[in-house]
């Protein structure tokens, strides 16, 4: 994050380290180490993703259990290969200090025409739960998913 300091900036000198950069609201691609002028409006702070990140998000809410996640999203900033864990609870419950929990694996490849994304490591610690099929469950996505 880069936010300006001053009321009347309009704009933010940023350095950025070795690597791949991209600014989350336009998705300019930058090449690190590099100083650039950001556009620092007042109603949106100058916001850069390292290259290989995997971002969750998923709709506005105000409190944790006010609706179910839907749609969960996964925004992809491409440099090679990378992954990360996913960690979900119930959101309404304890349960989560006795290990009660869905982990996942997320990893995304850089493709000549994309990029690849992959589930691996479903690893779900419940007292019970319902079992569902990844294939079936994420079937309509467009993604390709391996279930372990």
């Amino acid at each position: 994050m880069a936010p300006a300091t001053k009321d009347d900036d309009t704009s933010r000198r940023v350095y950025l380290p070795p690597g791949v950069w991209y600014d989350f609201w336009t998705d300019h691609r930058y090449a690190g180490p590099t100083k650039i002028e950001a556009a620092a409006p007042m109603e949106r702070i100058p916001l850069f993703v390292r290259g290989g990140a995997i971002v969750p998000s998923q709709q506005d809410m105000q409190y944790t259990d006010q609706a179910p996640i839907d749609p969960l999203t996964f925004d992809v900033y491409p440099d090679g290969a990378s992954s990360r864990q996913y960690y979900e609870d119930d959101g309404i419950s304890f349960d989560y200090q006795h290990g009660v929990s869905l982990r996942q694996r997320l990893t995304a490849a850089q493709e000549t025409h994309g990029v690849r994304l992959q589930w691996l490591d479903w690893i779900i610690t419940a007292a019970k739960f319902t079992t569902f099929s990844a294939d079936s469950a994420f079937a309509s996505d467009g993604f390709d998913h391996v279930s372990s």
